[in-house]
């Protein structure tokens, strides 16, 4: 298996059980912006190997509402099956290559031009874009999340 687009260095889960790598579906070289991040997670000490891939879509569809992009994974020196996930309610600024992203882009003539901020939240109350950040405790053998903390 080849993994491309990979955002920060692997990290190993104590024990050396999980091998955990937060890569993404594509690079947009134009823009510098990762899309689609997400979790591939290898077991390490099992006889038999396996692969599992955690989306921001996958994630959200387990109770947690808000998730839309993965932005870092940290381990739990404590725990050899958890990881703590960094993540954002805001959607892909690029890309759509999944349910739930938005391309980021709108045309303007023939030139297309990011979309501000504000223009995402301006169907929320405030009229404004609320953008939060949060975290979560997921277990990688079952895909258990384990807490949620914003």
């Amino acid at each position: 298996m080849a993994l491309f687009n990979v955002m920060e260095p692997p990290l190993l889960t104590p024990g050396d059980r999980y091998l955990i790598v937060l890569v993404a579906v594509s690079y947009d070289q134009a823009a510098a912006h990762y899309v689609e991040p997400h979790l591939t997670v290898f077991t390490l000490r099992s006889k038999t190997a396996t692969c599992a891939t955690f989306y921001a879509a996958d994630l959200a569809s387990r109770g947690v509402p808000g998730v839309r992009r993965l932005l870092a994974v940290r381990h739990c020196p404590t725990n050899s099956y958890n990881v703590v996930v960094l993540y954002t309610n805001e959607t892909d600024r690029v890309g759509g290559h999944r349910p739930g992203t938005g391309t980021g882009w709108r045309s303007v003539g023939a030139r297309r031009s990011a979309i501000g901020y504000e223009t995402e939240g301006s169907d929320s109350p405030t009229g404004r874009y609320q953008h939060n950040f949060g975290f979560l405790i997921l277990d990688v053998c079952s895909g258990v999340i384990c807490q949620v903390g914003f």
